[in-house]
């Protein structure tokens, strides 16, 4: 006497195919410029020097110290940048 068996299988549910973290901030925190190590501040200004001709650097430079109460440095930044080298 064989009985049948009335089983049902449940099929497995399929996993979720979204991230457990959904915020948006995987990976490693931004820095400030000012936090940043040299090589990533070395880094990020290559693209900038490519993109800003000299003179544009150089006159925004002196804008922001001036700016920032600094004009003996704004001076002496002017100055080293504009004159040749006369000492190797």
């Amino acid at each position: 006497m064989e009985q049948e068996l009335n089983l049902r299988i449940k099929p497995i549910a399929k996993p979720n195919a979204q991230m457990p973290y959904t915020s948006g901030k995987s990976g490693r925190r931004k820095l400030e410029f000012e936090e940043s190590s040299k090589r990533i501040k070395s880094r990020k200004l290559k693209g900038l020097r490519k993109t800003v001709g000299f003179h544009e650097l150089t006159n925004a430079t002196n804008r922001s110290l001036r700016s920032a109460g600094k004009k003996s440095a704004a001076k002496l930044c002017s100055g080293a940048l504009e004159t040749a080298p006369t000492r190797a």
